[in-house]
């Protein structure tokens, strides 16, 4: 009840459900949550290259995420959309694993897509599409994607950054002088 504002949550029950109260505190769900890894068809891509006007893109409330990706640049070696794939295109994502460092998918993708986590990108993501790295794109701005033909697919995301491989050489090289 701190926030004057609080009640405008409750005017928009297409976007949040209200749960319970509790104390002061209102509980919320937000029904258009996305889940934590998602498919858009590539048809859906904007390649938008200055980052101001990426983030303002994504906040803009007609933009859908779930049917469009805003990318810094094209995916390489992008698969062209296909004709054939599109609104009767089966799409599934199937999580496997969740590690600290790691995770895997199954992926089924119906038509040319974009893989997108909904995490941070930091630097240190790599990416492996059926064992062979893949290259990872900016999307929406902020989060990890990779481009992704039809078909079926196993994919893992690691955290590798370049830092920690050069601490654990620092540190073994420390050790073994010591």
């Amino acid at each position: 009840e701190w926030d004057p504002h609080y009640l405008d949550f409750r005017n928009q029950p297409d976007r949040f459900r209200y749960l319970f109260t509790f104390g002061d505190t209102d509980v919320l769900e937000n029904v258009k949550s996305l889940p934590a890894a998602f498919l858009v068809p590539a048809t859906g891509i904007e390649v938008i290259a200055d980052e101001t006007a990426q983030l303002n893109r994504v906040k803009d409330p007609a933009f859908d995420p779930e049917r469009r990706v805003v990318l810094a640049a094209a995916p390489a070696g992008s698969i062209p959309a296909s004709r054939t794939g599109g609104v009767n295109a089966v799409s599934h994502v199937e999580w496997i694993s969740s590690r600290t460092n790691s995770f895997e998918l199954n992926v089924n993708a119906g038509e040319p897509s974009i893989l997108v986590a909904s995490q941070i990108n930091y630097p240190g993501w790599k990416a492996y599409i059926d064992g062979r790295p893949a290259a990872i794109i900016s999307a929406n701005y902020a989060l990890p994607s990779i481009s992704v033909s039809p078909g079926p697919h196993r994919v893992r995301f690691s955290f590798e950054p370049l830092s920690f491989r050069i601490g654990l050489l620092l540190s073994l090289a420390s050790s073994a002088l010591v």
